[in-house]
């Protein structure tokens, strides 16, 4: 059984399929649920309206994660920081990718990173 606040937003995004806002929402819900794959589908779908959100880049970042594409993580991720957006969540997701990737280094130095901003 789908999730309601899942189905009303894919509802209303029948209705308004521009709306960024509600996009974004359903990408969220859809990660939030675990279904990482449907989140990546809303979040492509969402850069498509608007391609310089970085907040919709980061959640796209994290589905990418999460569906073990983590070049692809990677590289947004790495567009994030030379965006100079840095929220102590993209710095623990770029420590996850290093960890993917055998880099303990890289991992350790953005994971640190990370806790100094959490405070």
């Amino acid at each position: 059984m789908e999730n309601p606040l899942i189905k009303n937003l894919r509802d209303a995004i029948a209705v308004s399929p521009d709306n960024i806002l509600l996009r974004k929402m359903l990408a969220d819900a859809l990660f939030e649920a675990n279904e990482p794959q449907e989140a990546e589908k809303e979040y492509k779908a969402a850069l498509q309206i608007d391609p310089t959100s970085l907040d919709i880049k980061l959640g796209l970042a994290k589905a990418f994660f999460s569906n073990a594409k983590f070049s692809e993580a990677e590289i947004v991720a790495e567009e994030l920081i030379a965006a100079k957006h840095f929220p102590a969540e993209m710095y623990l997701l770029v420590a996850r990718i290093a960890l993917q990737r055998h880099d303990a280094k890289k991992a350790h130095e953005f994971y640190h990173i990370a806790t100094k901003m959490d405070k």
